[in-house]
């Protein structure tokens, strides 16, 4: 672990996890901007630590999940989609996706971040890696809650040849299931360029 910090966002999973009361004493401590300082400045480690903390913390409440896009995540966790480490990586889309997840607003404010083309572009496996395939899944879930009912967004991702990418999944087992549930988030019309696709 770099720092001395990067176990605090872990700690706060762990105190707030299934516990309301809980959950109101880590927002009131200020919680929510903590894990938005790790995220936006830790070292790569407690980034990945932060933003996972985030995912489960989103997950797990609603009410963390508006405190946590209050406090200002959305755009740093964007921004670890591209410049962030691995793990990093695959923890800020899990992030992303978690918030987006919790409620409309929070959908409309990852969308916003511009958060939809770097989520893209993980879907690309990563065959070197030993656990190559996890972002690109945590990126397709994440793009599939961000997509879904949104056929302005589906439109301009297929404009920009996201149906390429999404079809590559198709071909790694391990990402296929993702693969197929972000296609599925698609509105019938765009079936003849999704079957075009999959050739």
């Amino acid at each position: 672990r770099g720092g001395g910090v990067s176990g605090a966002p872990a700690a706060l999973v762990n105190v707030s996890k299934g516990d309301e009361a809980a959950r109101d004493a880590l927002l009131a401590a200020g919680g929510a901007a903590l894990l938005v300082r790790e995220v936006s400045a830790g070292a790569p480690a407690a980034q990945a630590e932060a933003a996972g903390a985030i995912a489960t913390l989103a997950a797990d409440s609603a009410r963390l999940a508006e405190a946590v896009v209050a406090a200002g995540a959305v755009l740093p966790l964007t921004l670890l989609l591209t410049w962030g480490a691995g793990a990093a990586k695959k923890q800020a889309a899990s992030a992303l996706g978690a918030l987006a997840a919790a409620s409309k607003a929070n959908r409309d404010a990852v969308v916003e971040a511009e958060a939809v083309p770097p989520l893209l572009s993980l879907l690309q496996v990563d065959k070197a890696a030993a656990d190559g395939s996890a972002a690109a899944i945590e990126a397709a879930s994440a793009l599939a809650t961000l997509l879904s009912g949104d056929e302005p967004l589906q439109a301009a991702v297929v404009a920009e040849d996201g149906l390429a990418a999404i079809a590559a999944l198709l071909r790694d087992g391990a990402a296929k299931a993702a693969g197929e549930a972000l296609l599925g988030a698609f509105g019938a019309c765009f079936g003849p360029a999704i079957a075009k696709a999959r050739r």
